[in-house]
């Protein structure tokens, strides 16, 4: 069994029950949650998690575009793309700008 094929089925149901909900500007937020959480499905079992019980599984120590909001300085968006990737973001050569199908473009 290869690590592709090991966890295909849960992957699958994971990336299709995917639901990512932002926190409306009016809406009482839950102490340490950040501007939002998502919700999924993995072997028919709910789970919830907040935006920052995210970047804690990740150990995302810079928390630079946490509260990202439109408008946001691009030098902001750079870094964050520098400090989660190799380079510098270049939506020209990003593989996942050629995802077409909406189910998968989160």
């Amino acid at each position: 069994m290869t690590p592709q094929s090991a966890y295909k089925k849960e992957t699958i149901e994971f990336l299709s029950t995917i639901r990512v909900n932002f926190y409306e500007p009016d809406e009482i937020v839950p102490e340490g949650h950040g501007s939002g959480r998502f919700s999924f499905r993995i072997n028919n079992r709910k789970y919830r998690m907040s935006f920052r019980d995210l970047e804690d599984v990740f150990h995302f120590d810079n928390k630079e575009g946490r509260e990202t909001e439109p408008g946001t300085p691009p030098a902001e968006l750079q870094s964050f793309w520098t400090m989660i990737g190799v380079n510098e973001y270049m939506s020209s050569t990003a593989k996942s700008t050629h995802i077409r199908n909406p189910t998968l473009m989160i």
